[in-house]
C-alpha cells in the first residue's frame, strides 16, 4: 500500500495522466498471477511514462554540465564585479574621510578669518578715529596758530 502511494505521488508530481493514476492502485494492489489484460497495459503504461521521465532527467542532466559551466562563470564574473565594488566602495569611503577632513580644516580657516576681519574691521575703525581726531587738530591748528600766523605775516614788512 505505501509502495503503490509513492507511486502514485510520483506519477502526480511528474505529471502523468490523471485517469491513468486513477488505476494505478487497482492494477498494482493485484498479484502479478492476478493481473488480467487491463492491468498488464496500466503496468506497461506506469513503466513507459517512468521510462519517458527517466529520459527527460537524463538528457536534463547531461546537458546541465555545460548549463552548470555557463552559470559558474557568472558566478565568477558577478564575484569579480562584487570585488571591485568593495574596492570601489572603500576607495570612495577613504575619499569621503579625506573631504570631510578637509571641509573641517576649511571651516577652521574660515572661523580664523572672520575673527581676522573682525579684528581688522576694529583696527580700521580705530584707526579711523584717530585720523578723524588728527584731522580736528589739524583743523584747530589751520584755524588758530596757522591763521595768527598768516596774520602776524601780513602787518609785518619783511626788509
Amino acid at each position: 500500500q505505501d509502495g503503490i502511494k509513492k507511486i502514485e505521488k510520483l506519477g502526480k508530481d511528474l505529471g502523468f495522466d490523471a485517469s491513468l493514476l486513477q488505476t494505478v492502485p487497482a492494477a498494482f494492489a493485484k498479484a502479478p498471477s492476478d493481473r488480467g489484460s487491463f492491468d498488464d497495459l496500466v503496468m506497461s503504461q506506469v513503466e513507459a511514462e517512468f521510462k519517458k521521465h527517466l529520459a527527460i532527467l537524463t538528457d536534463e542532466l547531461a546537458n546541465g554540465e555545460p548549463a552548470m559551466k555557463d552559470r559558474a562563470a557568472k558566478v565568477e564574473a558577478a564575484s569579480n564585479e562584487h570585488a571591485q565594488a568593495l574596492a570601489f566602495e572603500e576607495a570612495a569611503k577613504t575619499a569621503k574621510e579625506a573631504s570631510r577632513t578637509e571641509q573641517k580644516e576649511a571651516e577652521t580657516e574660515h572661523k580664523a578669518m572672520l575673527k581676522a576681519q573682525q579684528q581688522a574691521g576694529s583696527d580700521m575703525r580705530a584707526a579711523s578715529a584717530g585720523v578723524d581726531a588728527a584731522k580736528a587738530e589739524l583743523t584747530e591748528l589751520d584755524e588758530g596758530a596757522v591763521a595768527a600766523f598768516k596774520e602776524l605775516l601780513e602787518f609785518t614788512e619783511i626788509p
